[in-house]
């Protein structure tokens, strides 16, 4: 099977099914690539969201008890606490 052709001048070029071998190839890691940069997107998303409900929790085991009593002092010292902990 020949992959090149010559033509009169002499000069080698590819087949067709040379080029779409190419163009699918292309096609095929744009595809994967496009692919594997959502999927790394939807995972970050998941862990930054997946911790911002951990600060959550953090915050309403921390002060709950001080918000029933209505200890404002408290929750505003534990909320500064906790932020300057966080980014």
């Amino acid at each position: 099977m020949r992959l090149l052709r010559r033509n009169r001048s002499g000069n080698a070029r590819p087949t067709l099914g040379r080029v779409l071998q190419r163009v699918h190839l292309g096609l095929a890691l744009i595809a994967v690539g496009t692919a594997g940069i959502f999927l790394t997107l939807f995972a970050l998303r998941a862990y930054a969201n997946h911790n911002l409900h951990l600060i959550a929790r953090s915050i309403s085991y921390t002060v709950e008890a001080a918000v029933v009593f209505g200890d404002r002092p408290y929750i505003r010292e534990a909320m500064v606490l906790i932020a300057a902990k966080e980014e």
